[in-house]
């Protein structure tokens, strides 16, 4: 019931940074994740949600699986996009 521990259920503030979302198919915050993407989207915060299907929970921790390489180069570019539009 604490908003520090889940956004989701917290209010969102019209200032909020942009988001990006990842989880993974085997994840148990999956649907938590995507509920909380779809509310950012609805409240007018921009939003990029991406799921893995084939990995688990953490997978960017484990460098060496492929997926978790792409994604990092993902999030890279990204948080780069992000900086320059500051």
């Amino acid at each position: 019931d604490d908003p520090r521990v889940s956004p989701l259920i917290g209010d969102i503030p019209a200032d909020l940074a942009p988001a990006m979302i990842v989880t993974a198919g085997h994840d148990p915050l999956c649907d938590e994740a995507h509920a909380y993407h779809l509310r950012l989207i609805e409240a007018g915060i921009a939003s990029r949600y991406e799921c893995i299907e084939s990995t688990i929970h953490a997978f960017l921790s484990f460098g060496i699986l492929d997926c978790a390489q792409a994604m990092r180069r993902e999030l890279a570019q990204a948080m780069g996009q992000a900086m320059r539009i500051i």
